[in-house]
């Protein structure tokens, strides 16, 4: 796992602006002015291991359980936005912006991933089905017919209630 040297404070520790506590910190404060090993894993930055003064590893997750896990590319990726926006606006990136921003990331994700799969499954659709034929419309091919031209060919017509006619 990757490592990072932090200092122990009172609060606890911070790693990449997002705040860790572990109630067995309260009795390490203060010992020593040194820094600690803090271990983590990139993909899920929920949960971290502490080693102090090469002794047992203590595992602290977040100060605020209420936020979702992340990973620390999102992490980078809302510091680097953040940093954008400070350069207009000013200050320093705090843990719920952090969350935010990511929150954020993940909405426009899901929001593409979205309209990409509707628009394969229309294009998957389209090419499955037969081409949708225009319906004949006979009110369209009906004309009137000139009977006022002799040229046109006179067919014979059936007489139904002829007496002679056979069944």
């Amino acid at each position: 796992m990757l490592f990072e040297w932090r200092k122990l404070g009172r609060t606890g520790i911070t790693l990449f602006e997002v705040r860790y506590w572990n109630d067995a910190f309260a009795s390490l404060i203060g010992r020593g002015k040194e820094k600690v090993k803090v271990r983590f894993d990139p993909r899920n930055l929920s949960k971290i291991w502490v080693q102090v003064d090469n002794g047992p590893m203590i595992e602290a997750r977040y100060r605020n359980l209420s936020h979702p896990e992340i990973s620390l590319w999102e992490s980078r990726r809302a510091r680097k936005e953040w940093k954008e926006w400070k350069e207009k606006h000013g200050g320093r990136i705090h843990e719920k912006a952090l969350f935010d921003m990511v929150d954020a990331q993940r909405r426009l994700a899901e929001a593409a991933r979205q309209k990409t799969k509707a628009a394969r499954l229309g294009k998957e659709r389209d090419a499955r089905l037969p081409k949708a034929q225009k319906q004949r419309d006979p009110s369209r091919e009906m004309f009137a017919i000139d009977t006022g031209n002799p040229d046109l060919p006179t067919y014979p017509i059936d007489e139904f209630d002829d007496p002679n006619r056979k069944n």
